[in-house]
């Protein structure tokens, strides 16, 4: 289908639909609690043992918290924090005078299907990295209730000068859920079933982007339009100018190693007529491709929500 085609099939949806636009403001699903207040931060050193270099950085408090999914988010900082800051600010800090510590730590998914806990994620100050940085034992991994970790990791952060070294046994109240965004919108595709590495990945969040040419994105958590950071596992296919197929697939999320990206030659991707309400586009997806070593199969139809149309 060309991009003049998407589009056309767009306007009668949207016609349909009163021209009606999707809410920006969208509030946060039931399950996207936000974090409590009344968790106090761990007073003196955290119970994270963070070296950069030979030198520990002396962190005075940390968080625990999920974004939806199975992986955690921890926050250290030598600020002294509370629960309540993480939703002031959706779990992201950059105050003057603060070093802070973002460490994620996930289930990672291994291309033969097995995983296992390990860091995923490290963001020290301003620098982020992505991989597997060493294993995690995870005993108790329930964000809204008690966390316990025991951590062994090491990398280089680029600009440090040094090996950064994360350790410690953590054994805190987590901070519950605290989703990346405000304005994600949360639709749990039923119809749908993405297998990765053969393990089937429920997905809560679609959308559907009026670009040229158009973009489809899926994510394990409720994502707004533009973006499916904070998820465990997220898709961005292109859909190609022409004909009913996907031309390109972005893979990416906490359980990954890396983002991932290949060209599809086989992923059908057909408009259906949508049954579900207002500002929404039915693509039924059918096919397999291969992300690096993952194995990606896609059966079914989603259901987005129609995104703004972009302006110059």
């Amino acid at each position: 289908m060309s991009s003049r085609a998407w589009l056309v099939l767009l306007s009668s949806v949207l016609a349909a639909c009163g021209q009606e636009s999707p809410r920006s403001d969208a509030a946060p699903s039931a399950n996207a609690a936000t974090a409590t207040a009344s968790t106090p931060a761990t007073a003196a050193l955290a119970p994270i043992d963070v070296k950069l270099g030979d030198e520990r950085i002396p962190f005075t408090s940390l968080l625990v918290f999920s974004r939806g999914g199975r992986a955690l988010h921890l926050m250290a900082s030598t600020h002294g924090l509370i629960c309540a800051d993480l939703s002031k600010t959706q779990g992201i800090r950059a105050e003057a005078g603060e070093v802070t510590l973002d460490v994620t730590v996930a289930p990672q998914l291994r291309p033969d299907g097995e995983e296992g806990w390990s860091v995923t994620r490290v963001r020290y100050n301003q620098i982020t990295r992505q991989g597997s940085y060493g294993a995690v034992k995870a005993t108790a991994t329930d964000a809204d209730g008690k966390v316990s970790l025991s951590l062994d990791a090491k990398l280089r952060m680029p600009g440090t000068g040094g090996d950064l070294t994360i350790g410690g046994d953590v054994e805190v109240e987590g901070c519950g859920v605290v989703p990346y965004s405000k304005e994600a919108i949360e639709r749990e595709q039923k119809d749908m079933t993405l297998r990765v590495a053969g393990r089937v990945f429920p997905l809560r969040g679609a959308t559907f982007e009026q670009t040229q040419p158009p973009r489809l994105r899926l994510s394990t958590e409720p994502h707004r339009c533009g973006s499916i950071a904070g998820a465990d596992l997220g898709l961005t296919i292109t859909l190609a100018d022409e004909k009913n197929v996907a031309e390109h697939l972005r893979l990416e999320g906490f359980v990954l190693p890396a983002t991932l990206a290949t060209k599809l030659d086989d992923v059908a991707a057909v408009p259906r007529d949508p049954v579900d309400g207002k500002n929404t586009l039915a693509i039924e997806l059918q096919g397999e491709a291969k992300a690096g070593a993952y194995a990606v199969e896609l059966r079914g139809v989603v259901s987005a929500e129609i995104c703004p149309e972009e302006t110059p």
